[in-house]
């Protein structure tokens, strides 16, 4: 099931469900990874496929709104110090 995502800077991404972290499991950052970056978003959880859909029938297409956090993860070039 896709979810349709709406970032805080106004992008409309669709995220598969297995991206988010439904168990509250911990997460694993690599040891190259000097920063995590995040957006809040607002999800919708898609309830049946479509394509082309008039506005007004968007209230059938989808069940359930959540909200969270996209975690980016960055990497500093070599070199430079960062992250030290």
């Amino acid at each position: 099931m896709n979810f349709l995502v709406r970032t805080y800077g106004g992008k409309c991404l669709t995220r598969p469900d297995t991206t988010f972290n439904k168990n509250k499991e911990d997460y694993y950052v690599p040891e190259d990874v000097t920063a995590i970056g995040w957006a809040p978003f607002v999800a919708a959880r898609m309830a049946q496929a479509g394509k082309m859909i008039a506005p007004r029938f968007v209230d059938r297409y989808w069940d359930a709104l959540a909200f969270g956090v996209l975690l980016y993860p960055s990497t500093a070039p070599q070199g430079t110090g960062a992250g030290r």
